[in-house]
């Protein structure tokens, strides 16, 4: 975890850029999805649009940085609130 003037970053701002150009157009103003709105938006269009191959391959592998992310982020707040109640 980094800190900024001693308090935690924020995982998700530093994300990596999407790669590659979606047909249609980005999803996302810039290029990264780094909230739950852009992560649900990004997965319902990959499940109830037609989505090619190679918007799949741009989507696909920053939905799951983004849930690693997400992930880390709940069990940091787990471990943290065990650490104050313990």
């Amino acid at each position: 975890m980094r800190l900024e003037d001693g308090l935690p970053s924020d995982p998700c701002a530093s994300s990596e850029p999407l790669e590659g150009e979606l047909p249609e157009g980005r999803m996302f103003g810039d290029d990264q999805i780094k909230d739950g709105g852009g992560a649900m938006t990004a997965y319902a269009r990959s499940q109830f649009t037609e989505m090619g191959e190679e918007e799949v391959a741009v989507v696909r592998p920053a939905l799951l940085r983004y849930c690693e992310l997400d992930t880390l982020a709940v069990v940091m707040l787990w471990e943290e609130w065990v650490h104050a109640t313990g």
